[in-house]
């Protein structure tokens, strides 16, 4: 039989439940329409002017105004400001030792959080706010306490990194969430289409559709849901062809700065003035690609295709970045490949001839670019992205080795560019065999690279290959007088060095 518990026991637990059931699910709604960061309360206030017409010709009534702009008493209704709460008191719950509140402290701590769930989340979450303030509580409500003592017990470590995969079956979106994110920016009528087509759980990018479609407005909601990448390429297409092309030759930008355009290079006029220089020979300009018309024309294509975050703009999600690049690689690949950024050079393109799994997203390559792609990679070099030339999502192919070394051994300068590291901490050398590539450690040798170098952390080749199990590379070092007895910055050997030893009875 369930115990009874007391009232502040009570108010404990309703403040408990509250920031632990229902908190959570708004806060992961307004996380998920950061993903297109112009939701619905960003638009209704931008048209706020207009919206009151339609209230003082009373085609809206008060309750439905209150809906729109709902008041808040606290003095700051920010977004930030309701996240900033809800993670404050969250923890003064699960680190309150005593697990109970006082009336008083109970219905100040109600208002706060429930407050600030309704702001993220919606008015959706009133309701469950109000029930869960009400509904009777016993002994059994007290497993919440277990769930908060794991959450101290579980706590992660300052510093700690860790990697959830929010597309996985435990993280991912739920029918009903996805269900408030479309009720926040389509109609009933396209919600309702939506869920009869069961599309609502296709795409994991499914909060930036419907900001994406809220913002057309004028197609079919099942037929842009059901191949929407096709309908961004539609519409990417459609601003390739216009007569004047500054609203694509902006978007280029993002391909050439790998979705990052930083205000203050719109301060660094020479490198700036030259790039959109080179955009302006490839697109038809109705007037002077500048700085100041560039600058305007992100400022418009923020709320559809960009957000702006402090002083940095970017596509409004990684998919539609994803999309882009491999639009523009089709489009314009020549242009691509020599303005764009060295990571996409780095890892986006793929060769036809490696007769590899074809990926999705991949720029291909036509054996008759080939060489065009590995003077874009020798470019790479002369600017220094040494790393990415050597970490390049092709180099696992024995052919793209083969081609790599052939067109550094034809190019005497640029090698020289490269041995120059054979003594540092990012030796190619290094990188090579840190990815088990023993053709390429092997031919690095030969061209003179330093086999005992050491990296930052003072581990040499050897030290590496041991540690990863490259039983074949340890040999081909310990061949080549490398030298088994460096210790790294710890002032030890790896361990692993002495079971290949032993392994290899040397």
């Amino acid at each position: 039989m369930a115990t009874s518990i007391s009232a502040e026991e009570t108010y404990y637990l309703r403040i408990a439940n509250l920031l632990l059931k229902v908190a959570p699910t708004a806060v992961r709604v307004k996380f998920d329409k950061e993903f297109c960061p112009s939701g619905l309360h960003t638009v209704l206030n931008q048209n706020k002017a207009k919206i009151q017409g339609l209230k003082q010709k009373r085609i809206l009534n008060q309750k439905q105004w209150n809906l729109l702009f709902p008041s808040s008493v606290s003095t700051d209704t920010s977004e930030g400001a309701a996240l900033s709460r809800i993670k404050y008191y969250r923890n003064e719950i699960a680190h309150n030792d005593g697990g109970t509140l006082t009336e008083q402290q109970f219905h100040q701590l109600w208002e706060e959080v429930s407050q600030a769930i309704t702001l993220l989340g919606g008015q959706n979450f009133t309701q469950l706010c109000a029930d869960l303030k009400v509904c009777y509580l016993d002994g059994h409500d007290k497993e919440v306490l277990i769930e908060l003592r794991n959450i101290r017990s579980e706590t992660i470590p300052k510093g700690a990194i860790v990697y959830v995969d929010i597309t996985s079956e435990k993280y991912a979106l739920s029918w009903k969430e996805r269900s408030l994110i479309a009720e926040v920016y389509l109609s009933t009528n396209d919600v309702n289409v939506l869920k009869r087509s069961k599309i609502v759980m296709k795409y994991d990018f499914f909060p930036l559709l419907c900001q994406l479609y809220s913002s057309k407005g004028n197609s079919d909601v099942e037929t842009y849901f059901t191949d929407p990448i096709e309908a961004i390429n539609v519409e990417l297409e459609f601003l390739m062809n216009e007569t004047d092309q500054t609203t694509f030759a902006t978007l280029f930008l993002f391909v050439i700065y790998n979705n990052c355009i930083d205000e203050n290079i719109f301060n660094r006029s020479a490198e700036i003035r030259n790039i959109l220089l080179n955009l302006s020979d490839h697109f038809e300009i109705s007037s002077v690609l500048s700085t100041h018309v560039v600058k305007l024309e992100l400022n418009k294509l923020i709320n559809s295709f960009v957000k702006k975050c402090e002083n940095s703009y970017s596509l409004v999600h990684d998919k539609i970045f994803d999309i882009l690049v491999l639009f523009c690689g089709n489009k314009y690949f020549d242009l691509c490949l020599a303005v764009a950024h060295t990571d996409i050079i780095r890892d986006r393109f793929q060769f036809l001839s490696l007769n590899a799994e074809e990926s999705e997203g991949m720029i291909t390559v036509a054996a008759d670019k080939e060489n065009a792609y590995f003077d874009r990679i020798l470019n790479d070099i002369r600017g220094g992205h040494i790393e990415n030339v050597f970490t390049n999502i092709q180099i696992t192919f024995m052919s793209y080795q083969e081609n790599l070394l052939e067109h550094l051994k034809n190019n005497k300068d640029l090698l020289n560019i490269v041995l120059s590291l054979s003594e540092k901490e990012s030796s190619p050398l290094i990188t090579v065999v840190n990815q088990g590539l023993i053709y390429l450690v092997h031919s690095l040798i030969d061209l003179g690279f330093n086999v005992n170098v050491r990296n930052e952390l003072g581990r040499s080749p050897l030290f590496i290959a041991a540690g990863s199990g490259y039983t074949e590379i340890v040999k081909l070092l310990l061949n080549k007088t490398a030298n088994p007895d460096i210790c790294d910055h710890k002032k030890y050997p790896h361990f692993t060095w002495h079971v290949c030893v032993t392994t290899l009875k040397l």
